[in-house]
Order: structure tokens, then sequence, then C-alpha cells
């Protein structure tokens, strides 16, 4: 496909507003007005499933309901044919708009501000909008993306131990943290007797967690899960999965990590910026208590081989730093990072980063920032933001109502309560 490369100055310093309003939004937990979005887009959510087509891409979006704005930076790759129409379309999951109600700029790499009217707004905040990337072989649409607070993509590589099945499927959710629900909207293919589907964690990629909530049956999953206050934390950090078994596999046939911590690679965020048509999407998560980060990578599309990819620290985006761990090479990269404690804080600041190196470009030549949404503490049981008497008095009653699981063991007992003092006296 012909590739469009927007003009170094004008990308590189909208790329840089959108890493600042990122950055910001990391910040301000009790900034209602701010929002933060993502999307994984493919071929596999048009309405029929574009055959044929395997295009990467990926978006995150700031929402600013004072300003009425999304701004947004889309990376797209490995699309089958020339892209001939991006646009922002309303309709929940499984539904078409026929109707754009916003075009977006062509290109692998989409930085952009929909000032939006305000008759929109309560679409985007009920995440019923979508991404729609269209091309010659797809006149109506090769690659989609709802744009909600969270993700997934399922497939066999994700199940501990990674299974043989052929399966896959995604998912798109929507977090309400003062209703404590989550809405999600799952499909899968290629399922030949399902025997369960649960979301499980607390878990980052590579563990196993107990089950936290049952799943339809079926190659459409949708419903609304009421999780327990305890479980927030654990979902703002990415740490919940969806898991589907069969007869033939039992501990899972496909997996997929819940996470709104997307990363959208692209040239245009190394230092100096570089004009690839490469691109890369990371689905994030972090599990504090253990000092632990894991990630699901997938890039595609580089100028030349790749040599080399490492985790980089600690910087905000315009920023380079040096390398603080290493990633395997390859167009998909799946794996963990213990980091040291110290470095805890620099990592929700969102001062930390992804870099792939290729023989084109030794020092990088996509690179991806990732960011944390703000989370609540372990000990705020009632969710009012604040720890304090009415906290402690809250969990005794959970306690006693064998639904203080605050360990993510999946039991209720003794040590969930030691636990709960550990961090009920720790500031946060």
């Amino acid at each position: 496909m012909p590739l469009q490369v927007p003009s170094r100055p004008r990308a590189c310093m909208a790329g840089l507003l959108f890493a600042v309003l990122v950055l910001v939004l990391g910040h301000r937990a009790s900034a209602q007005s701010v929002h933060r979005f993502v999307a994984s887009i493919s071929s596999a959510q048009n309405i029929p499933p574009s055959a044929g087509s395997n295009a990467v891409a990926a978006g995150v979006f700031v929402v600013d309901t004072a300003a009425n704005t999304m701004t947004y930076r889309i990376v797209v790759a490995g699309l089958t044919s020339g892209e001939t129409i991006a646009a922002i379309h309303a309709s929940p999951p499984g539904l078409e708009d026929p109707n754009a109600v916003q075009l977006i700029d062509l290109g692998p790499v989409k930085i952009g501000t929909w000032n939006y009217p305000q008759s929109r707004e309560a679409d985007i905040l009920a995440g019923n909008i979508y991404i729609d990337i269209h091309s010659d072989d797809f006149p109506g649409g090769e690659i989609r993306g709802q744009v909600q607070t969270h993700a997934a993509e399922l497939d066999a590589l994700q199940t501990v131990p990674p299974s043989a099945s052929a399966a896959s499927g995604w998912g798109t959710f929507m977090i309400d943290t003062s209703a404590n629900t989550l809405r999600y909207y799952v499909v899968t293919t290629g399922i030949a007797g399902e025997t369960s589907a649960h979301i499980r964690g607390p878990a980052t990629h590579g563990e196993v967690g107990p089950v936290l909530y049952t799943l339809p049956s079926g190659s459409i999953k949708s419903g609304v899960w009421n999780y327990s206050q305890f479980r927030e934390r654990d979902l703002l950090r990415g740490l919940a999965y969806i898991n589907i078994t069969t007869a033939a596999f039992p501990d899972g046939a496909i997996r997929g990590q819940i996470t709104n911590s997307l990363v959208a690679f692209d040239g245009l965020q190394e230092v100096p910026a570089v004009a690839s048509a490469g691109v890369g999407i990371g689905f994030v998560s972090l599990r504090e208590e253990s000092d632990l980060l894991s990630f699901d990578i997938r890039r595609s599309e580089l100028n030349a081989a790749e040599t080399r990819a490492d985790i980089h620290g600690f910087s905000p985006p315009g920023a380079n730093s040096p390398v603080v761990a290493g990633l395997p090479v390859g167009v998909r990269k799946l794996g963990t990072w213990a980091y040291s404690p110290v470095n805890e804080t620099n990592i929700l600041a969102g001062f930390a980063y992804f870099n792939i190196r290729s023989a084109a470009h030794a020092n990088g030549e996509i690179r991806g920032q990732f960011q944390f949404p703000p989370a609540p503490c372990r000990a705020d049981v009632n969710g009012d933001e604040a720890v304090s008497s009415q906290d402690f008095f809250d969990f005794l009653t959970a306690l006693f109502a064998n639904e203080a699981d605050i360990n993510g063991d999946g039991n209720t007992n003794s040590q969930d309560f030691f636990d709960f003092l550990g961090v009920f006296f720790v500031p946060c």
C-alpha cells in the first residue's frame, strides 16, 4: 500500500501535545472531565469480518468533556491495499453506523483532535463509537475497533501453558468506577466444544488467577459484571483476563488480558523522529505487589530486520533514557519484567517506554510510551477516594459476609484481614 507519513514538524508537535495530555491524565485521578479510552482495531471486528486481512492497528484516546475534544493517536499497518477512508462512527459493539460522524487523516500514524459536538458526548462516554478504516480491497471497511476503556485480544499463545488451539477472539469493555460495573462484549471464532468461559484474576500475562466472573456461553458474550470494589484496582492495572476452555483444552483454549494500558508504537515517537511504516501494539499489565510488569507486543512492517528490543526508563515522551530491560526479538513479544521497586513511581508516572530497533535505525525505529490510569488504594474499600475508619468497618462487614478477598487468591479468610491491615496504615 502507498505510505503516507505526516510531515515531521507538524506530526511531532501534535504527538508531543497528545503525550502531554496522556501524562496529565495520569496525574488527575479526580478530574472527572478527562477520560482515557483505547481501541484494538482488527478485521475480526468488521461486520462481517474481513477475510484475508491481517492488518495491525490500535488507538489511544483522551476525551476532555469540558473542552468537547477527543485527542487521538492511531497506528495502522498491513492493510491489504491502499487506505481510502478512515472515520469515526457512532454505534455500540456488534452494530453498524453507515454514516461517519468524523473523518480522520489517512496514513500509518494518525494524530489529531476531534472537536465533537455536545450531542455526541453521550455516545463517546458510553463507548458507542468506533474507528473504521477502509481500503481498495474492502471499500466497506477492512478493520474496525470500538473505542472503550479496555480491550483484549484472545489467542492460544496467552494460555498457561500455551495451547494448540486455532481459535481466536476479541473483547471490548467499559468500566464504570462509580457503579462498580464492567460492561463486556466478547466475540470468539473457531471454538469447538466450549466448556467454560470466565474472567479470572488478578494475574499478569503468564500467571493463572482464580475465577472472578462466569461469562455466558456462545461465540458472542455480552453483559455486565457488577464487580466488588476490591477488584477495581486490579481491573485498572490490567490484571484480569478472559479464559475460555474446551474439552480438548481444559486449562484454556484461548485467553486474553483485559487492559486499559494499550500502547501504540510508531516512528514519530522516536527522538529524533523516524519516518517508518512500522507500527506496534502493546497490551500491558502491572502487579505492584509483586513489582511485575507484563506485556504482549505485536509489531509489523519495520523498514528493515529487527535487531533489538528494550524497555527504557525513565523519561517523558520527547526525551530519551537508557535501557532498563531487554525484550525478545520477533514480531510477537510475550513476557514479564521484574522491575526494581524504587522505579515504580516513574513507571506509574508514564516515564518508561518500549523501543524496537532495526538494521535501518540502530537507535530505534518505533517506540511506545506506556501509561496506567489512576487506581484506588487497596484500603479504599468504599471507593470514596479516601482511606478512613469507615473503610475499616466496611472491610469487616465484607469479611464477615465472605466477600473480602483483598489478596485475590479466590478465598476470604484471616489472611485477607492481615493483608488489609498491611495496606490500611500505608499512605496511598
